[in-house]
């Protein structure tokens, strides 16, 4: 283990809290650490649920989990404001669910339409929306495609629930199965207060169907992932940002870019777009 990157890891995170003015995260992040770095890191202990905010949540790997809380309550990735007292939010790639319990804690009569392709990974996800009794959810074991049907789905049989499963084959022989896929377009039958689209290397294709079928226009806000790169000779990120452009959207870019620079690195980039 290396230490002195837990310690920065640690610092900035308790910077990323008291910035966000988020002090009830200040313990239980404190709490989920000490765990990590002595039940599972050091006594080696199989943890598989968590309480969390007055919620269990029930995952595959303490790491996994450990990151998803660090990425969405700590840095906020999906943050936004609205006015109404009952957004609907559409989530592309929910894994075990860890984006909406942000949702439900940032706006508890929240609506939500919920998409992830993984069987395994679903399971747990519906597992923890029953368990939590949260309402308002609609959950579909479906990828998000460009059109309807069945896809080839590749992930890592020893790593369930891995934050990398995609319908793009990350390396020769990589295992997969067959499941199905629909579009967005047919989800969106009126106004989207937020949409939040994690599904490693589809996003072009979605956000070009919601363009063709005119249904990007009832889209508000949008969180989008962009997985540069994930096949390495790909860059497509001007056809996103020109799809945005011409449906009036602005939008900002984050992203970590560390020097020597590489060629076909990948490299994730998150598109905060918004209609003006």
């Amino acid at each position: 283990m290396n230490f002195a990157r837990e310690i920065w890891k640690l610092t900035k995170n308790f910077a990323l809290i008291a910035r966000g003015r988020q002090g009830d995260l200040f313990f239980v992040y404190l709490r989920l650490e000490f765990k990590y770095l002595f039940l599972v890191k050091l006594l080696k202990r199989p943890l598989k649920s968590e309480r969390l905010l007055g919620w269990t949540i029930k995952f595959f790997d303490y790491t996994t989990f450990l990151y998803m809380f660090e990425e969405v309550f700590i840095g906020q990735e999906y943050f936004f404001e609205t006015t109404e007292a009952s957004p609907l939010i559409i989530d592309g790639g929910s894994n075990i669910g860890m984006s909406i319990f942000y949702f439900k804690k940032l706006w508890p009569n929240c609506q939500i339409i919920s998409f992830e392709p993984d069987r395994q990974t679903f399971a747990v996800l519906a597992d923890n929306v029953k368990t939590n009794k949260l309402t308002g959810i609609t959950l579909h074991n479906l990828a998000l495609a460009d059109k309807p049907g069945s896809l080839n789905f590749y992930s890592d049989q020893e790593q369930p629930g891995s934050l990398i499963a995609s319908t793009t084959p990350r390396h020769p022989g990589q295992n997969y199965e067959t499941v199905q896929s629909a579009t967005l377009s047919e989800k969106v039958t009126g106004p989207v207060d937020f949409l939040k689209l994690d599904i490693e290397g589809a996003e072009t294709e979605v956000i070009g169907e919601l363009a063709q079928t005119k249904k990007i226009k009832l889209l508000k806000n949008i969180c989008l992932e962009y997985h540069h790169h994930i096949k390495r000779d790909e860059d497509r990120l001007s056809e996103i940002l020109t799809i945005l452009e011409k449906n009036g959207f602005g939008y900002q870019l984050s992203t970590v870019a560390k020097p020597p620079m590489k060629k076909r690195k990948f490299q994730d980039i998150l598109i905060y777009a918004y209609s003006k």
